[in-house]
């Protein structure tokens, strides 16, 4: 009964509102809507219209409901288009020249035969790689490209991933950046990595500075 009583109330207030062709109306409408159950009824000189919370102000404004546009960017579908148009405008870089005391790393993801190829120099090693030898993927992190540096059977196998970030350069020919490769030694033994006391993987972080820049193959 209560509830009821409460809503012929603000059934009035809102009407009053409506009438004086304020904003409190809508305002008033907006409140309504909270309360899931409670009914209230309308008249401006029509057949009383009888509501429940379901978009109240377009009903009563004799408009038809629309879907806002904040609605429409968490529809998963749209937003992945959305985020694939803006990624295809980024004039991206092709080459990546990056170092580190005495170390050096170049990638280039085309050359002249169209393979992507990487280098990779430190004060006792040397290691190049081209097409299906480096191998890359999309995350969160931008791109990791991953190259073996040592395969070692019963062993070892150690990998160096460079993270790649997404660069838009513009209007402009090169763009700084810092980043950084991620050396991982996978330890096993002959009988598998059950044998192996410790933690499996093992770490050594590079941080790195250097230049993306777009260049002709």
């Amino acid at each position: 009964m209560l509830r009821e009583l409460c809503g012929v109330r603000w059934a009035c207030v809102v009407r009053h509102a409506l009438l004086r062709g304020n904003i409190a109306g809508q305002a008033c409408l907006m409140l309504l809507s909270i309360d899931t159950t409670v009914p209230f009824a309308l008249t401006s000189g029509h057949e009383p219209i009888r509501m429940y919370q379901r978009r109240p102000s377009a009903a009563l404004l004799g408009r038809k409901s629309q879907s806002l546009p904040v609605e429409d960017l968490h529809n998963r579908q749209d937003w992945t288009d959305k985020m694939g148009d803006v990624m295809t405008d980024l004039k991206e870089p092709n080459r990546y020249e990056l170092s580190r005391d005495d170390i050096e790393l170049t990638y280039s993801t085309t050359s002249i035969d169209g393979s992507a190829r990487f280098s990779f120099r430190d004060a006792g090693r040397k290691f190049d790689f081209s097409g299906e030898q480096i191998r890359t993927r999309a995350t969160d992190l931008g791109t990791e490209m991953t190259v073996t540096l040592e395969n070692i059977p019963d062993a070892q196998t150690v990998t160096l991933t460079l993270l790649v970030p997404a660069i838009n350069l513009g209007q402009k020919r090169e763009s700084q950046f810092d980043t950084a490769a991620i050396e991982t030694t996978n330890h096993t033994t002959i009988a598998g990595p059950k044998l192996v006391t410790g933690p499996l993987q093992t770490y050594r972080v590079i941080e790195l500075h250097g230049t993306a820049k777009i260049v002709q193959s």
